[in-house]
């Protein structure tokens, strides 16, 4: 597929697979020009179902989408990172909390999944099988189960988990792609708990930077992660293309 310095696509497996339409990915990192703009259009014949990212919500993109295309804005997503050599790392060692990759399935941890994430773009899509945009997340750790490239850091309380961050490696860098603890369990101050053990580990294996995202209307996440150190980065207007029929 043709793309540039402003632009990149790519067929998403996982969502076709999940939700049973062919599925696409464009991310705009710039504004993109007349021609890449046409481009963009022959991509979309591609997919019955495509997200299109504009990052640092362009203004001009934005425009170009709402005049031109058949798509509606479904999320703001907000990202947020750290610089660990930055943190304090200054934190005892606790019993309760191990990390490990290849994790087999675990019930606690899809339980949690299930029970704790209210805000999610494929809730606000009505095309999308409700059904299985409600299992989304329960899918996402599952299908993280027993793999290499995932990593679970979580809190064990008398043989149970009550918490869990889930999280990947890019070279230098982690990438938190969930983190949850159990309702009865939350307020208890497992949560930051977890962060401060988690930036501590990536610190001593070299990782250097720490990201986390979010939805713009998840106020609670957001004082979360800038509580526990996290800086804002950038964020991003998420729009839904469907393929006209």
């Amino acid at each position: 597929m043709p793309e540039s310095k402003n632009y990149s696509s790519r067929y998403l497996d996982w969502d076709t697979d999940f939700f049973g339409v062919k599925s696409g990915r464009i991310e705009l990192f710039n504004e993109v020009t007349v021609t890449e703009q046409r481009e963009i259009l022959e991509v979309l014949e591609n997919f019955e179902f495509t997200t299109i990212y504009n990052h640092n919500n362009n203004n001009e993109n934005n425009a170009w989408i709402g005049e031109k295309l058949t798509a509606s804005l479904k999320d703001v997503n907000v990202q947020f990172s750290m610089q660990l050599k930055e943190q304090n790392h200054d934190v005892d060692k606790d019993e309760n909390i191990e990390i490990k990759n290849n994790l087999g399935k675990n019930d606690d941890i899809i339980s949690i999944a299930e029970n704790s994430f209210l805000y999610s773009r494929f809730y606000n899509d009505k095309k999308l099988n409700q059904d299985k945009a409600a299992k989304i997340y329960r899918q996402w750790v599952t299908s993280a189960f027993n793999r290499e490239s995932k990593f679970f850091l979580y809190y064990k309380l008398q043989e149970r988990i009550i918490g869990f961050v889930l999280f990947s490696l890019n070279d230098s860098e982690a990438t938190i792609e969930l983190i949850a603890v159990d309702k009865l369990s939350s307020g208890k101050g497992i949560g930051n708990k977890m962060i401060r053990h988690l930036k501590k580990h990536l610190f001593n294996n070299d990782i250097e930077v720490l990201k986390v995202g979010t939805q713009v209307n998840n106020i609670n996440a957001i004082n979360f992660y800038i509580a526990s150190g996290f800086k804002y980065s950038h964020c991003a207007s998420v729009y839904h293309h469907w393929k006209s029929q």
